[in-house]
C-alpha cells in the first residue's frame, strides 16, 4: 500500500464592520489576498470604507446609514 500526506494551506479573508462588529467571509483561497482583492470583495458585498488618518474604517450596509457623510 502507498500513502501520501499533503499539507494544504488556505487563506480565509473576513471583513469586520468597525461600527457593529459584524463579520462576513469574503473568500477562502490557497493564495494570499492582496489589498485590492480584499477591498473589491468587501465593496461587492455592500461594505463602505472611510479613511480616517492612515486607516480605513469598514461599515456594513446597516451601519453606513449612521455615517451620513459616506
Amino acid at each position: 500500500m502507498a500513502f501520501r500526506t499533503e499539507e494544504i494551506k488556505s487563506y480565509k479573508t473576513v471583513v469586520i464592520c468597525d461600527d457593529c462588529g459584524k463579520e462576513e467571509v469574503l473568500r477562502t483561497t490557497i493564495y494570499p489576498p492582496n489589498f485590492d482583492t480584499r477591498m473589491n470583495d468587501a465593496i461587492s458585498r455592500g461594505y463602505t470604507f472611510k479613511q480616517e488618518g492612515n486607516q480605513f474604517k469598514n461599515y456594513c450596509e446597516g451601519c453606513k446609514q449612521k455615517h451620513n457623510d459616506l
